[in-house]
C-alpha cells in the first residue's frame, strides 16, 4: 500500500540546497550559505532579465524567448520573483 505523498516527485527549495551547501562547507553558517544560494540564483534571473543566455555546465541552460503573444507558452514553473524580474525587463 503505498503511503501518503507516495510516487510524488521531491523538491528542493532555496533552504534545501543552502543546507546542502553548509554541509559540503562546514565552514559556512546557514545564512552565509543562503546568502550564497540567493546570490547565484539572483545572478541568473538578472542575466535572463538582460537577454542573456545562461549555461551551467553539466547542469542545464537557461534563456528567454520572446515570442509573439499567440505562441506563448511557459515550459516551466519560474518563482513570482523570476516572472516579476524577467518580465519587466522586457
Amino acid at each position: 500500500m503505498k503511503g501518503k505523498g507516495a510516487g510524488r516527485k521531491r523538491c528542493a527549495g532555496r533552504r534545501q540546497i543552502a543546507e546542502a551547501l553548509q554541509s559540503l562547507r562546514p565552514d559556512l553558517g546557514y545564512r552565509e550559505a543562503l546568502g550564497l544560494v540567493d546570490g547565484v540564483f539572483g545572478t541568473i534571473a538578472g542575466l535572463l532579465a538582460m537577454g542573456e543566455r545562461v549555461t551551467v555546465a553539466n547542469f542545464g541552460t537557461f534563456l528567454v524567448r520572446r515570442l509573439p503573444p499567440d505562441r506563448r507558452q511557459l515550459k516551466f514553473k519560474a518563482g513570482s520573483l523570476l516572472k516579476t524580474t524577467v518580465g519587466q525587463k522586457s
